[in-house]
């Protein structure tokens, strides 16, 4: 697992035999692998567990615990004469503080050579990676900018007031199983009925929507052909506006495929917002805050807003120059004229088809990265990627492409092993 997070590339050979091994899991069981393999490498990366395998960090490790406590004696026992009260109290708080982290591991080491199940009671809470994915909405980002919250008034410049509003309100939600569920089917989909050939499993990874609008390709495929951070925010606005139509609103909290779909692109909506340069390469967050702008300006007569009827006002906006929210009303008035079922299931199927566009092509070393602050979901998507034998950036881009001629200059796939 770690070789994909310092972007190292796996023969198609590694590739068939981790497919052919994580299948043999079910859901729950390979999310939990997910889970644990996420966990070992954040301990890997960011503590020092790794270390007490040496002869220096298993010395620390078992000498650190018993020097925080003699700070401790030795403060607790030291002349206190003329100092603050508050200094002492707030010194006390960091010495304990420090000696409890300090005594966490060796603790554990006991209570594991003790009793293995009462070491699992005790550590099973803190076993593997979280299951949180982050949650943002351009909805109610522009109903606070029209009726700004508490926080947003105290900023008094406007560049702190658009902080806030972006990074203040950000949600977290426990729905990362349930979105790899719904990957991990895509990809088996894949596999069953889409990758037949070498060229079939390459452009597999290079989808970003088509296969999902293969039915409706002439109506919506212009969505797609935008660059992809566009593409996003043009997704996220139109999906919004169809969840807030009258008669879909009613039922918007049933059907997985709804809830799904929203959720995904609420998070890729956070991940183009907050986390550009995970998205892809070169997105550009501050589209945001043109068509938020754009929203806010085309919804100038509501008084009291709220998200849904935010949308149905942008809903209803007559056509205007080409911009982002245009192009989101004329994508929402389209997938409205589709059936019920058939529209969620549209719309799921492009945000899972773009969340795997944006996992194979992040860097590992911004997984890795993110670790550190959090971890995201998208490293969930990345590794599922991975272990389900599909291209990652540094396969791409270690493996050659046909070429255009021969070795001779001639069109047509070059010989193996010719240069051109």
């Amino acid at each position: 697992m770690n070789r994909m997070f310092v972007d190292q590339y796996a023969p198609y050979s590694v590739r068939i035999e981790g497919l052919t091994s994580f299948l043999k899991l079910d859901y729950k069981d390979a999310y939990s692998e997910l889970q644990k393999g996420l966990g070992k490498t954040f301990d890997g990366m960011y503590t020092r567990v790794g270390s007490i395998n040496t002869g220096l960090g298993a010395g620390s490790f078992l000498l650190l615990p018993f020097l925080a406590l003699a700070s401790i004696v030795l403060f607790a026992t030291s002349g206190k004469d003329g100092q603050n009260e508050k200094d002492i109290r707030v010194t006390y708080i960091l010495l304990c503080s420090t000696t409890v982290l300090e005594l966490w591991y060796p603790l554990l080491l006991f209570l594991y050579l003790l009793d293995p199940c009462i070491f699992n009671f005790f550590n099973g809470p803190f076993e593997g990676w979280h299951d949180m994915a982050s949650q943002h909405n351009i909805m109610s980002l522009c109903v606070r900018k029209k009726k700004p919250t508490f926080l947003m008034k105290v900023a008094t410049f406007n560049f702190l007031r658009e902080l806030v509003n972006q990074h203040l309100y950000i949600q977290q939600v426990p729905i990362a199983y349930q979105i790899t569920g719904t990957v991990r089917r895509h990809m088996e989909d894949g596999w069953k009925e889409y990758i037949r050939d070498p060229a079939s499993y390459k452009s597999f990874s290079a989808l970003r929507g088509q296969l999902a609008l293969r039915m409706h390709h002439h109506q919506l495929a212009w969505s797609l052909k935008m660059p992809f951070d566009e593409s996003v925010l043009v997704w996220h606005v139109a999906r919004d506006l169809c969840f807030y139509q009258p008669n879909t609103s009613a039922q918007c909290q049933q059907g997985e495929a709804k809830q799904r779909g929203r959720e995904i692109s609420n998070y890729m909506f956070y991940l183009l917002l907050i986390r550009p340069e995970m998205l892809m390469l070169g997105a550009k967050s501050y589209l945001v805050t043109l068509a938020s702008d754009k929203i806010v300006e085309n919804s100038k007569g509501l008084l009291e807003p709220t998200e849904e009827s935010l949308a149905r006002e942008i809903f209803n906006l007559s056509p205007s120059a080409p911009d982002m929210v245009s192009n989101a009303c004329k994508l929402a008035k389209a997938l409205m004229e589709l059936g019920g079922d058939e529209r969620w299931t549209l719309i799921q199927g492009v945000w899972v088809e773009m969340l795997c566009y944006s996992a194979s092509r992040c860097r590992g070393y911004l997984h890795a990265k993110s670790l550190g602050d959090g971890g995201e979901c998208l490293t969930y998507i990345y590794l599922l990627w991975s272990f389900m034998g599909m291209e990652t950036l540094a396969d791409r881009h270690h493996m050659s492409e046909p070429l255009p001629f021969d070795s001779q200059g001639r069109h047509g796939q070059s010989a193996e092993g010719d240069m051109p």
